[in-house]
């Protein structure tokens, strides 16, 4: 058991197409996580100004211009990542860029690190386009993947949340 005066260990946390999304800045300001560092990432150049803006007060938290094809940081950099559409987007316009993503998020991620998406594609598709990345097995390169219906939005649509451990 870790002892009051052990330091915490910080977590970090990469949210990937971020747009102006709330989602990063309300993480990183929960008094309960006060060892996470965001960093919000958009290939945006207006989306990553206005957050910035907004949430310069923060200082566990960063917004970042970038490619999710070509993520600007080391491998093994995040605990987590978090991916809300960015996946489905890409995938409007090829398969390749989204397995070219799914690679990037692994590579970023450090072993046993959890890769957490949220999408409105159905588990069977997602899952066969998840677990190809890198893999000539059909296992792919993670340790566990499941998936779990979060239910329906306004309307019949339905939405998933799926989690992938390195």
């Amino acid at each position: 058991m870790r002892g009051l005066d052990t330091p915490t260990r910080n977590i970090r946390l990469l949210h990937v197409g971020c747009g102006t999304s709330e989602v990063g800045p309300k993480l990183a300001e929960e008094p309960a996580l006060s060892s996470l560092h965001v960093t919000d990432i958009d290939s945006s150049p207006t989306a990553v100004r206005l957050m910035r803006k907004r949430h310069a007060t923060l200082g566990n938290y960063e917004c970042r211009e970038g490619d999710v094809l070509n993520l600007d940081f080391p491998a093994g950099r995040f605990d987590a990542v978090v991916d809300k559409g960015t996946l489905d987007a890409l995938l409007c316009r090829s398969a390749e860029d989204a397995l070219a993503m799914v690679s990037e998020v692994h590579r970023v991620l450090r072993k046993g690190g959890v890769y957490v998406q949220i999408s409105a594609e159905d588990p069977e598709a997602r899952l066969e386009l998840l677990t190809e990345c890198g893999s000539s097995s059909g296992r792919g390169p993670w340790s566990r993947s499941i998936f779990k219906e979060l239910g329906e939005s306004k309307g019949s649509t339905a939405y998933y949340m799926y989690v992938l451990v390195k």
